[in-house]
Order: C-alpha cells, then sequence, then structure tokens
C-alpha cells in the first residue's frame, strides 16, 4: 500500500502526522500564492494556458489578445501568416 498503513479495523488509512502536515503547509502555500497574483495576471495566464492548448490541439502558433474596455472580449486564435 506504499507509505499507507491500515489501521486496527482494517478499513481506515493511516497517515502520518509529518505527512499530513506537509500536506496542509503545501496546500496553504498554494492558496497563498494564487492570492499574490492580480486578478489582470490571473487571466493573462488563463488566456495563454488556452492558447496552447489550442496550439496542441490544431498545431501552429495560436494568440490570445485581451480587451476590457467596453464590450470587454477575449480573443484566442492563430496567427496568420505575415505578408
Amino acid at each position: 500500500m506504499g507509505t499507507e498503513e491500515l489501521g486496527k479495523e482494517g478499513m481506515e488509512p493511516k497517515v502520518s502526522r509529518r505527512a499530513l502536515i506537509a500536506g496542509l503547509v503545501a496546500a496553504t502555500a498554494i492558496g497563498k500564492s494564487e492570492a499574490a497574483h492580480s486578478l489582470d495576471g490571473r487571466i493573462l495566464t488563463k488566456a495563454a494556458e488556452l492558447a496552447a492548448l489550442m496550439q496542441q490541439r490544431h498545431g501552429g502558433q495560436w494568440h490570445a489578445d485581451i480587451d476590457h474596455e467596453e464590450p470587454p472580449f477575449l480573443l484566442i486564435a492563430p496567427d496568420l501568416p505575415g505578408p
């Protein structure tokens, strides 16, 4: 069963305190890291991730353009060949 051991009842996994505390610390650090990013930065990151996924799926080079003016929009499209 790897690092887990079965408890006395044979039904409940037993996790060491060290592993539990390490998991809690990691989860807290992830939450703080995400909160440190600005909302606009998070939006840019997600748009870039989606453009990268489209590139993997369809090939070619893809880009993301975001405009927060009214009306706001997000464009994810392949790069067009230049002149």
